[in-house]
């Protein structure tokens, strides 16, 4: 059941509902928090009960335990950033959205911590001994499909499971890219499949598409074929999302990998053999037999079976580096051509070529990210060592925001759409090092163990660097947690998964097998392993009430109160009148996720106003949002959006009572407190002194708005001009 539930999270991906808010955030998220809180109680329960086989996996020694310990010490450092931050309800929850927070990041680390130690157990209890793997270690019969798919190690099985969910989104997001498929997956030029985001899409296709390639290497026969065209079909998905940075980070992989081969097929041959010379089944196994295969001909077939180890791996080094040094040059001869060749009508009418080829520092995306770059930067300098906590970039941005960026997609952004700001603003030098800790520590790792299995290090390393080139132009998602600390669980679990020998009776002595003879035993028969004492059943009763709980409080209801909030934002106009009876549900629910529907419905119901003015007069409605937005604000003071949504609404309703405005222009002084170089308070401002019949102090607001920026002042007096 564990082993499940472990693989069920790595399926979350397809999920999608249309009936919440955030319909492809969502649903992920709260199953796959649900999915890690049930199985880390069945492995407590597994912890309690056998102690000397699954508490042992945590304390690993030596370098295996360097990449654990520094994904523990960045989760400390993201809590300490939280607590020090600018708002530690907002870091630790973080919001539906994103779907990440501190609480999020905790479910992504447990997860990490159970696949690591899972797979180390079960390697461990399969793996023959040492001694008898030169001579006497035969791999069972290859069986294929689902017994074949049963023979192999935990590992394989969930690589297998996430390169199929990956595969099945990357053929919907092609059909999408041609027709269709509803209200979810409309017909789009850069797709987004069930993903919600072309740029997220472009991150979890390069995790699968370095994943396929690896089973490609590994595996003979039908299954390599299969991974064949699942690599094929998730390259032309990520081709079709558009997204230059993933791009960017696909290539710098491949070409890492193609380096890091032709260097070793330059110095080096007898890796490439060394496994069968050994007569191990080791990870490379399949690529070796592959390519040396293509080596053998017609006339000698059956001598290539078997062949010379030293002869052969000459020969196929020789082999390894024409191919390596093939592929570079043609991937610099296609680059070229297509600059060379961007004007063409071929690649103007291609939205995803003509995309890849715009690629430039005078890009509008490009001068955006420079310019809030810059902002975060100084936010960063604010608050060195440990941040402003984690989903706080706007509140720690806002006061330096430049006014250029009013004109770019970039003016409310939550993320620097790269990951040194990302991580340098939400948790300081302390934050941004451990982050940085991580792969460092896994590179270590891969590097440790290159000599054992040189194309795992090869394709997991160059698979790191794709990531963090990529994510240079992106962001951490939910999506790409979830792929990462997968990556990470397997790195770290690596030296106990080496042999892919499985000697089926020893499944029998594993804990994690069905039917085991250690689950076996009966009550009372003794007091060594599988020994349940009293106090053992209180921490696992404890625990089996806090996971309930947990499921219930911070997940079903805040999924429930998204599907309240997509109910508010789907009502027509002339009906948002029910908006108020829906809020209620969503209040009595009390969820954290109940102050980003509040500020949600509230824009939403203003924008209705104006094709509704009606609305205007609905009391409930204002009554309900503007003393839920006021405890928010009291709650969280930095945050200048809260402050905005009641300054706008104290305006829409003012009719009803005329101090509201004197609210709205107090309001709004708040958020050019808070935000200075940004249009919304000179905005709020003058609407507020046009409704009051202050002409003098809506000019002065003109002058000050214009004072900051040209552009800026001129969108403010427009504005005005609109209101006469």
């Amino acid at each position: 059941m564990l082993k499940i539930l472990l693989a069920l999270c790595l399926a979350t991906p397809i999920l999608a509902f249309s009936g919440v808010i955030f319909p492809y955030t969502s649903p992920k998220v709260f199953v796959f928090r649900t999915l890690v809180e049930i199985a880390a109680v069945f492995y407590l329960y597994l912890a309690l009960k056998y102690p000397a086989n699954f508490f042992t996996p945590f304390f690993k020694k030596g370098v295996r335990g360097i990449l654990s310990l520094s994904v523990l010490v960045f989760l400390i450092i993201s809590l300490f950033s939280a607590i020090f931050g600018a708002d530690f309800y907002n870091s630790f929850w973080g919001n539906l959205e994103r779907g990440i927070g501190f609480f999020g990041l905790l479910h992504f680390i447990v997860s990490f911590f159970l696949l690591s130690a899972v797979f180390s157990i079960d390697s461990d209890k399969n793996k023959t001994p040492p001694f008898l793997k030169a001579r006497f270690a035969k791999a069972p019969a290859r069986r294929g499909g689902w017994e074949g798919f049963k023979d192999q190690s935990f590992s394989y099985q969930l690589i297998i499971v996430s390169v199929s969910v990956s595969t099945l989104i990357s053929l919907l997001a092609i059909f999408q890219y041609f027709f269709s498929l509803g209200n979810l997956l409309p017909q789009v030029d850069r797709v987004y499949s069930l993903i919600g985001n072309p740029a997220f899409l472009g991150t979890y296709l390069i995790f699968n598409i370095f994943l396929a390639g690896y089973l490609f290497f590994i595996f003979d026969g039908k299954e390599k074929w299969f991974f064949a065209i699942s690599n094929l079909l998730l390259a032309i998905g990520l081709f079709l999302t558009g997204t230059r940075g993933a791009w960017l980070g696909l290539l710098a992989g491949v070409i890492v990998f193609l380096i890091i081969l032709a260097i070793r097929s330059f110095y080096s041959t007898d890796v490439i053999l060394s496994p069968i010379q050994r007569g191990e089944e080791s990870f490379c196994h399949g690529f070796n037999r592959f390519f040396v295969s293509l080596r053998s001909t017609q006339n000698d077939k059956k001598e290539s079976s078997h062949p010379d180890p030293a002869v052969a791996g000459e020969g196929f080094g020789r082999f390894v580096k024409k191919l390596s040094l093939f592929f570079l040059i043609a991937i610099v001869i296609v680059i070229g051509l297509l600059f060379s060749f961007r004007n063409s009508s071929f690649i103007k009418s291609s939205p995803a070529l003509s995309r890849l080829t715009s690629i430039s520092l005078s890009d509008t995306t490009a001068q955006a990210r420079l310019i809030l770059w810059q902002g975060a930067w100084q936010a960063w300098q604010a608050r060195p060592f440990l941040g402003f906590g984690l989903e706080n970039f706007e509140i720690a941005v806002n006061k330096y925001s430049s006014p250029r960026l009013a004109s770019f997609e970039s003016y409310a952004a939550d993320r620097a759409h790269n990951f040194i700001f990302d991580y340098g603003v939400a948790g300081g030098w302390f934050g941004f090092l451990g982050y940085l800790g991580i792969f460092g520590a896994a590179g270590f790792y891969l590097f440790k163990i290159f000599k054992e299995d040189f194309y795992f290090f090869a394709i997991f390393g160059s698979l790191l660097i794709a990531y963090l080139v990529q994510n240079f132009f992106v962001f951490d998602s939910f999506v790409s947690y979830l792929m990462l600390f997968f990556v990470l669980a397997l790195i770290a679990g690596y030296n106990l998964t080496t042999s892919q020998v499985v000697r089926l009776n020893e499944k029998q002595k594993n804990p994690l097998f069905k039917g085991s003879a250690s689950l076996s035993r009966k009550r009372g028969e003794g007091r060594g392993e599988g020994y349940f004492p009293f106090y053992k059943k209180l921490i696992l009763l404890f625990a089996i009430s806090y996971s309930l709980f947990a499921i219930y409080s911070f997940n079903l209801k805040p999924l429930l109160a998204a599907n309240y909030a997509n109910q508010i934002l789907s009502l027509p106009a002339n009906e948002a009148v029910k908006a108020g009876p829906l809020l209620q549900n969503i209040l009595a629910l009390n969820s954290f996720a109940s102050g980003e529907i509040i500020y949600q419905t509230t824009l939403d119901y203003i924008e209705k106003i104006s094709q509704n003015p009606a609305l205007a007069q609905n009391e409930e409605f204002y009554n309900i949002t503007s003393e839920k937005l006021s405890k928010i604000i009291e709650r969280s003071p930095n945050q200048y959006k809260n402050y905005i949504a009641l300054s706008w609404l104290d305006l829409y309703f003012s009719g009803q009572a005329g101090t509201r405005i004197e609210q709205s222009l107090q309001l709004a002084q708040k958020v050019r407190e808070l935000s200075p170089n940004k249009k919304d308070a000179y905005l709020l401002l003058v609407a507020g002194y046009s409704l009051s019949a202050q002409p003098q102090k809506v000019a002065q607001v003109v002058d000050q708005a214009t004072a900051i920026d040209g552009k800026m002042g001129e969108e403010v007096r427009d504005y005005f001009n609109k209101l006469k």
